[in-house]
Order: structure tokens, then sequence, then C-alpha cells
């Protein structure tokens, strides 16, 4: 790649219409145009498409995929994949180059465009409300941050996990600010299904930028219907950021590298700033394009000898750069001298302070100058970079979360190199494996993902764009390899070294496929002008297309979602139950109990059983039947069913898993069945009309979220409390107030320490967090009429069990406590 001065001599324009006619010309067909100019080129290309085809087939993610006794299983074996491999090669190497893009339409690019696009959302948001599969306990921890950023102000910039970079929960946080009602289960899937559409859009460009609009559209049908990346989508825990972040930066790289310009260096590197607020893999992405552009950038400027400032400001921000990156990481130990003397305060404003005389010089020089331009854009591009890192880089916190993804330990050493290289080993065995050879990743009976990292078609289509970039080598294709090489590091160096680690090759590997893809279908076009033989092909790519996505999504439908964990399938039957009928979920440790259940509960009516659990009712009100949820083999809880109400049939629950058969049974107690005299399970207990009804919520999960595990009616807000309350509960107590006249009611809290949520009649008119900054106790004024008026108040128990004191100054009298 070189740069042009400004004022060299531009190429001459030619007659746009003699153009066109010359053109025309050229591509009219000639007598035997039906016949290839390199037959034996074609006939590799056709055989080497099939032998691959039927190689990757073979492969134990895919043998699954063909009926029993379909064909003879020595038909298909691996090695047809590597023979297909190098004849594609040879069939690169013979044929010449297309003398035209060949490049679809921009009508049918926009269309197919719109299709993929909507595909992608569909095949995400299907079914938004229901949990996935492996539902359980990290659900809950990735959306309790989410509800901690809402209800209980924590904004932290680096969460407890290392895989929850912040961009994923904040992103959650707007979009349940904008739909307060939502539960979690909707939140996450609609926020991961609009991180993965970016990420399509993303893959789009990055094929038309390279290579044609073509291309951009077979990375996207990779992408639209791949089964691993609609579970991770379901996931719901941020991983799928990672992709985002490192397709877009591919984007705007290679957009930089055909045409340098001082914007897109500019828009790089807020694209590589970016990369570190998502999914860790992304992490060592922002220092190598920094890097590799910078020895871009050196080799065309390798003559410019005398040119001090530029080559102070190019040595001198890259030297910076890497220091930072290292030793934050814990690579550079802080006890070496010459890093604690780099530390020190002086020599780092010297240093900055030089470095920034460079950059003044050379920004006033570099219109005299492309190359000067082009180091003036690089190191604005790193200055981008690190303002958006430098929270991270800085953060007390940053050398112990690295640490947590990372072989190296709290001093940055490997404990030895002999573990270390064996870790690096098995990692990389089952990084392979993981992609392109398991056939689950359950061993067990019962799988919870059937398949590998890639689907059908995106595989078959690694390997026509790995004997394209082997035939046809070139610097943009050693570049994809290089980063598809940098995807790998993270998850081959975790000592957490799970699937998700290796979302960071989706963006290279893609590209390689489409790539060859779009190449290898110019070069078919081109060979044969028979339109028979062209819709042939193209009829044989889209059934292998469907045929691979009708797969994906039965996989995902029929045997992933439906081999449901212990929280989802109790989910499934919380939908069934919960508006019709008092539902009670019964614990029980440790077979029926998690965390996640409170989430699942989130914004429904569900309540946790206790012993014994009174319903609070008024004179004359009745209630809903209750339906109780417990574990199927709790026998003492079953006795004790059949003793209070030997009338409620118990049923079972019909279940996935044949080993637990009788994981969930279900029992209905009609209301009508209840007394009101204690002494069973469940009865009634009447209540005057003015009493307040408190409940309280099982812990971790925001403020009046989730499952409630007590529920009670009191004449005093502050009336004795459950035994079982802790300082980290919340409660939420509704009742009326009496206005005795019309007129401005003033609300305060004395206390400026407490979490304080107050609605009246439905309207929220005091929302007080502790610790924002705000020292003054929370006050509110509202005009009322005389009469009735529901009061519905929220707190965080943080210190201690009791509703924080809030008076009312009415218009005309006395000030007056809230519910005393």
């Amino acid at each position: 790649m070189a740069f042009r001065k400004k004022g060299a001599t531009k190429p001459r324009k030619t007659n746009r219409r003699v153009g066109k006619i010359q053109k025309l010309k050229r591509q009219a067909p000639s007598p035997t145009a039906f016949i290839p100019a390199k037959p034996k080129g074609l006939l590799l290309l056709i055989g080497g498409s099939l032998l691959a085809a039927a190689g990757v087939l073979s492969f134990p993610n895919f043998q699954f995929q063909i009926p029993g006794g379909f064909l003879p299983n020595l038909l298909f074996l691996k090695w047809l994949a590597l023979v297909g491999f190098v004849l594609l090669a040879a069939a690169f190497r013979l044929l010449p180059e297309p003398a035209t893009p060949g490049e679809i339409s921009k009508n049918w690019a926009s269309v197919l465009f719109m299709f993929l696009f909507g595909l992608t959302f569909y095949t995400r948001f299907c079914h938004p409300e229901t949990p996935e599969a492996t539902f359980w306990y990290d659900d809950l921890v990735v959306t309790g941050d989410v509800r901690g950023i809402l209800d209980l102000g924590n904004h932290p910039l680096l969460f407890p996990w290392g895989q929850r970079e912040p961009f994923f929960p904040y992103l959650n946080a707007i979009l349940w600010l904008l739909m307060p009602k939502a539960d979690g289960v909707f939140i996450n899937r609609l926020s991961s299904t609009l991180v993965d559409m970016g990420t399509c859009w993303g893959l789009y460009l990055l094929g038309r930028t390279v290579s044609g609009r073509r291309t951009g559209l077979f990375l996207m049908s990779f992408y639209a219907v791949s089964k691993p990346f609609m579970v991770y989508c379901y996931f719901g825990y941020g991983a799928n950021t990672c992709e985002l972040s490192t397709v877009w930066m591919m984007v705007f790289l290679f957009r930089l590298l055909n045409k340098p310009s001082f914007r897109r260096f500019v828009y790089l590197g807020i694209a590589l700033g970016f990369g570190a607020y998502t999914y860790v893999p992304a992490r060592l992405w922002t220092p190598y394009l920094i890097g590799i552009l910078w020895l871009w950038i050196l080799y065309e400027f390798r003559q410019k000898g005398k040119d001090v400032p530029t080559w102070t400001l190019l040595i001198g921000v890259m030297g910076s750069w890497a220091f930072l990156f290292l030793s934050k990481n814990n690579v550079l130990s802080p006890s070496y001298i010459w890093v604690s003397f780099l530390n020190r305060t002086p020599v780092a404003l010297t240093a900055g302070g030089i470095i920034l005389a460079a950059y003044i010089k050379t920004g006033m020089a570099m219109k005299k100058d492309p190359l000067r331009r082009a180091a003036f854009g690089w190191s604005t591009l790193a200055v981008i970079a690190f303002l958006f890192c430098s929270p991270f880089l800085f953060h007390p916190l940053y050398a112990s979360h690295v640490s947590d993804t990372s072989v190296l330990n709290a001093n940055g050493k490997l404990a030895t190199l002999s573990e270390a290289l064996k870790l690096v080993g098995n990692n990389i065995y089952f990084f392979f494996a993981m992609m392109f050879g398991q056939s689950s990743w359950d061993t067990g009976t019962y799988p919870t993902w059937v398949g590998s990292f890639f689907d059908y078609f995106p595989e078959l289509a690694m390997i026509v764009g790995l004997a394209f970039f082997a035939a046809k080598p070139g610097w943009k294709k050693l570049l994809t390899l290089s980063m598809l090489a940098l995807g790998t590091l993270p998850f081959i160096l975790s000592n957490h070294a799970h699937s998700a680690r290796a979302l960071a090759v989706v963006g290279p590997l893609f590209l390689m496929a489409g790539w060859g893809m779009d190449y290898s279908w110019r070069l078919f076009t081109r060979a044969t002008a028979d339109p028979r033989l062209r819709q042939g092909a193209l009829l044989v790519l889209g059934a292998l297309w469907v045929w691979s996505a009708y797969w994906s999504n039965w996989q995902v439908w029929n045997q992933w979602m439906a081999h449901k964990s212990n929280d989802a399938t109790i989910f499934q039957q919380i939908e069934k139950d919960w508006r019709s009928h008092h539902l009670i979920i019964a614990p029980h440790y440790p077979q029926f109990e998690s965390p996640a259940l409170t989430m699942l509960c989130d914004q429904k009516e569900v309540w946790a059983l206790e012993d014994p659990n009174p319903l609070y009712l008024e004179k004359g009100e009745t209630a809903k039947d209750i339906v109780l949820l417990f574990w199927g083999y709790d026998q003492n809880l079953e006795n004790r069913l059949k003793a209070d109400f030997p009338s409620a049939p118990v049923t079972v629950v019909p279940n996935w898993n044949p080993d637990r058969a009788q994981f969930l049974k279900r029992v209905q107690i009609p209301f009508n069945a209840l007394s009101e005299k204690p002494g069973k399970l469940f009865y009634i207990v009447r209540v005057p009309h003015d009493y307040w009804r408190r409940r309280f919520y099982w812990q971790d999960y925001g403020v009046g979220h989730g499952l409630v595990w007590w529920d009670d009616r009191v004449r005093a807000l502050n009336a004795p409390f459950p035994a079982k309350l802790n300082v980290w509960m919340s409660g939420k107590a509704d009742g009326e107030f009496q206005a005795p006249v019309e007129g401005n009611y003033t609300f305060a809290s004395v206390s400026p320490s407490d979490w304080i949520g107050l609605a009246v009649d439905g309207k929220e008119i005091i929302r007080f967090i502790p610790g924002d900054g705000r020292l003054t106790p929370p006050r509110a004024t509202l005009h009322l009429t005389a009469g009735a008026h529901r009061i519905t108040y929220t707190t965080y128990f943080q210190h201690g069990p009791q509703f924080p004191r809030i008076t009312i100054l009415p218009p005309v009298g006395p000030e007056r406590p809230l519910g005393e």
C-alpha cells in the first residue's frame, strides 16, 4: 500500500461511453463460450468443492445429520476434506483471474440484506420471554448487576467477573429504563439480539469493504442462522459483544487500509477503544492493531531518515502504549528498576511533553507530505484508543481482573514453564476439537448442546477460503490470518478456557470463508457461460445453506431448548399458573433451589413457601386457588400436604430428563378448602381494610423485584418483621393515606442514607438512592384532593429491618408520620 502525494498526476479519464462499448465487446460471448477455457480448472473447482462438502459432512459434529443407512459410511471420510482443499487450491491457481468483479446489483443486494438482517432478528428474538435451556445462577448474576445499576446506584466499571465488561450491563440498564415493566429474561434477550444485529450489519460492511457486496452477503448468511451464535445470544451473558467489537474493528481497519484519511483513523481509534468495554477476548485487539498500523507506516516511512519530529512521534507513542499495556497487564513487573523509573511522574511528564511537541510539529507540517499525515492520523488513533481504555488501565483492580483470564498469576509470572506449556497444549487441542470435531459439549446421556462452534455451511466455506488464501496469497489475507491467530490467544492463554473465549475468531474466519466463496463463484461463472450450470450451482448453494439453517434451528429448538435446566422447567410451569392462581414455590436445597428463580419470578406475583403460610385477606375477601410447586422427591412435604389437604391431588409435571421423571410436582388447593384456624400449612387471616400490605423479596436482585418470600398485612409499617429478614433484602408496602382537605401535601424523609421509593396513586414522587452525591433527605410536594389515596412505599433494608420514617405535612394542621 503506497501513499500518493498531493498534486501527483492522476490517471487519465477515458470517455465513459467508449469505455462502456469496449467493456460490452469484451464481455460478448464467443461461439465457444459454453466450452470453458480451462476445463481442468473448472473440473478441479467442482470436484474439490464436492469432496470438501463430503469431507466436512464426515466430521463428528455433522455425522448425526445423515439418516442411518442413507449412504455407506465409508463414502464419507474425513480425509476427503483435505483432498478437496488441495483440488480447490489447484483450481484457484489454474483458472485465470476474473476480468471483472461480477458484482451483485445494488437492488438485489438491498433485498437480500434486509432478508438476512430480518432473519437474524427472528432467530435471536424468537420467544423472547422464554429463558434458555441452561438457565441458572449465572443469569441472575448478570441481570442482578443491571438491577444494581438501576436500583442501588452501583455504577462499577469492572464487574466481579472478567467476562462482564461494562457495555452489556449498561446497555441492559438503558433498555430497562425505557421498558420498566419488562422482566429480566426479556431485557437480556433484547439486549443480546441488538448486539447480534450490530454484528450482522458489521459483517456485511466488512465483506463489502474487502471484496464486494456478495462477500458481505455471504458473511451475513453464515451468521444469520448460526446455531452456536444463536445460543450465545440466548445465554444473555454479554459474551457476544466480543463479536460486535472485533468485527467493527476489522471494518474500519480495512477501510483505512483501502483509503487512508484522518477521519478513518479517528473512526478506527473509537472502534479500538470501544473494544475495551466489551467481552474480554477483545482486549488484545486494541494494542495489536495499533502495532500493525505502526509497522505499516514505518514501512512506508522508511526513507524519511531526517524527519526527527515524526520519528519521535511514532516511536514515542508506540513505546508509551506498549509500556503501559504490558505493565498494567502484569507482563512487566514493577519490581524492575527501569520499570519503576519510567513510572515516576517527572519522567512521564517529560516524555509526554516531548511527544506532544512532536505531535504538534508533525501536525503543522502534515499538509506537505502524505506520510506525515498518516503518522499524525495514526498518533491521533492511538491517543483516542488510550483515552477510551484509560479508565480500565488505571483502575486499581485492573491487574487482578486480568489475572482471572490469563495464565499469568497476580505477580505477572507463570507458576512453572511446564505447567504453562501443558495448559496451552491442552487448550489448543480442545480449541480445534471444539470448532471442527466435537459432536457434543456434554458427553453425558442428555447433551445440552449438539454440534460444534460452527455450522456445516460456514465450515465448508472455510475450507474454500483457506484454499483461496493458500493459492492467492496477499497482504490483506495475511493480515486476516494474523487476526485469526490473535483471536485464539485469549482462549489458549486463559486459565478459564471455555467456548466464549474463542468468539474473537468469528470475524477473521467468516471473512476468510466469505471471501473464498465469492472468489470461487466468480471463477465458476467466468469459466462457463452456460446459464443452466450457473442456475444449478446457485440452487445447490442455496440448498446447502437452507439445509444447514434448518438443522441449526431444529437443533436449537428441538434438542438444546428441549433439554431444560431445572430452573427453566420450573419457569414453564410458572408461566402457566401465576396469572390464574396464587402461586407458591417450595425451595428444596440443592435439587430444587436456585437464586435464579427470583429472576424468573420478576414482574410476577409468585411466593416462596414458608411454614406456616398465612393468607391475609380483608373481611369477606376471596382469593385465587393456591398452586404449590415443589421438588418431587420431597416426601416430608408431600406427606404434610396429604395430611392437611387430602382432597387436593398431587400431579407430576412432565420433565425432559427420565432420570428425574418426578423432578417437579404440582398441587392445587381450592380456596374454599382453607380454614381461618391456624395449624395447617395454609390458612386465612382476616384483617381490617386500613392495614398495610407488606411484601419482602429475596436478596441479590434489586429492590422490589423477583420472588416474594413473605407477605403480610399489619397495622403499622414497622410492625414486627419476619425473623428471616436480613439487611440485603428489599420490601414494598401498599396502603392508603386519608387526605383531610384538598391542597399541597409534602412528603419528606429524615434520612439521607436509606433507599426510598414512594408513589402516590401510581405516580412516583420520590426515588432516592443514597450514595449518588445527594446529602439532603428527599422530599416532594404533591397536590391531592380530599379522600383516600393509594400509597406504595419501597425500600432496601441496607441499614436494618425497618421502613425509613417519612412524614406528611398537610396544607392545614401538624405534620404526621406515614404508616404509624
